[in-house]
């Protein structure tokens, strides 16, 4: 049976043992639509060629 682990995608994947998943699926930094209130984060850059 399948879980949900909510965590970091690289941090979440390194606790999984090799080839025991087929998919992960992760919510991407979409451009200037969020702000999680972090220095550096992905998504918050000042122009679309930057974020890209």
């Amino acid at each position: 049976m399948g879980r949900i682990i909510i965590a970091d995608a690289l941090d979440g994947l390194k606790t999984l043992p090799d080839e025991s998943i087929d998919m992960c699926v992760t919510s991407p930094p979409y451009y200037n639509l969020r702000d999680y209130g972090m220095d550096g984060q992905i998504g918050m850059e000042r122009t679309p060629d930057e974020y890209i």
